[in-house]
């Protein structure tokens, strides 16, 4: 048997010991849905990055209920991560901007980028009632 989707909510803490425990439930369902290396090496990229992001600036490093959902289809794993912070500033952000050094590199939206480049369908947006949704594919290898 496989599953092959999972939702887990849970209300975080910025606190080492909250992140790492809800890193570790998602790690273990990235294990569980699917067996491709490479996405799941990229779906664990996306976690900790995007999980991490939600507690430290959609809660200002306090608490607040994230939710991630993980979704396995014909080709690709579905990710999304929600919270119900402050919402992101997309105007902020230029991710379509390549950078060729580091000395090119904002303080915010790296990590942003990089996970854009490891997923496709990479999209932001506002969640209802607030707070940022972000959601992404990542390709399997078939």
């Amino acid at each position: 048997m496989q599953l092959i989707n999972y939702k887990i909510e849970a209300y975080i803490k910025f606190q080492p010991d909250s992140i790492e425990k809800m890193l570790f439930l998602c790690e273990e369902a990235a294990e569980s849905i699917t067996m491709d290396k490479s996405a799941r090496f990229k779906l664990k990229c996306a976690i900790h990055e995007l999980v991490a992001n939600s507690v430290e600036h959609g809660y200002s490093k306090g608490c607040g209920l994230v939710s991630v959902t993980l979704r396995k289809l014909d080709d690709s794993i579905y990710f999304e991560v929600c919270d119900q912070g402050s919402s992101l500033n997309l105007s902020d952000l230029d991710l379509e901007k390549d950078i060729d050094s580091i000395s090119e590199a904002t303080p915010r939206g790296w990590g942003l980028r990089m996970i854009k480049k490891l997923s496709r369908d990479f999209t932001i947006s506002n969640n209802s009632p607030k707070g940022t949704k972000i959601s992404l594919h990542i390709p399997l290898s078939i």
